[in-house]
């Protein structure tokens, strides 16, 4: 899609692990006008996550010029390029697109596996906003979780855990039926770092 979002730090697999002294988290939103005619005016709406600071928040840069920022104070943030006369794909298809990047840092006292998502409304003129994709981070802090949760499997592929102070990694986890906890029916499996 050529409207989207992407974040920096990406982080590890699907959830974005990223650790917890992450100092800032930078967001850029592309868009295109794919319509088939000239865009007067964009409009770049971000909600931003209740995770990070929106008074830390700085601009970094965009492809125009741009003719307002402007925070509101639950954190929603517009970008404002009027009068961009952005060209549609099939007049000027290299000309068609744009950006904007800006960075903002996660708030303080944040938890392991606290997850930052964000996504952005792009706005062509009067038509109706372009919902980008939705980008995630999660913190993981191993030294916040606890011993008796040391598995967190999110279902990218990786398996997160901690390692107890013998040398091993535990892995106890809960069967399931149909998402339902079976009662009494949970495994350990543990494998030796020697």
């Amino acid at each position: 899609d050529p409207n989207d979002k992407q974040v920096t730090p990406v982080g590890s697999g699907v959830v974005g692990a990223i650790p917890l002294e992450t100092p800032w988290l930078t967001y850029t939103i592309r868009f295109q006008n794919t319509g088939t005619f000239t865009a007067t005016d964009v409009v770049v709406q971000d909600q931003l996550s209740p995770l990070v600071d929106p008074l830390t928040i700085q601009f970094l840069g965009a492809s125009h010029a741009l003719t307002g920022i402007n925070l509101g104070g639950a954190g929603l943030v517009h970008f404002r390029f009027d009068n961009i006369l952005l060209p549609d794909t099939g007049a000027d298809e290299a000309g068609s697109h744009g950006h904007v990047t800006f960075r903002v840092r996660p708030r303080s006292g944040l938890h392991h596996l606290d997850s930052i998502l964000n996504d952005a409304a792009i706005f062509f003129d009067q038509n109706e906003p372009v919902i980008t994709n939705t980008v995630r981070n999660t913190i993981i802090n191993c030294a916040e979780s606890a011993w008796q949760a040391m598995v967190y499997d999110f279902g990218d592929g990786y398996l997160w855990a901690n390692m107890d102070g013998t040398g091993e990694l535990t892995f106890t986890y809960q069967w399931l039926l149909n998402d339902e906890p079976i009662a009494e029916a949970t495994s350990m499996y543990w494998i030796p770092l020697v």
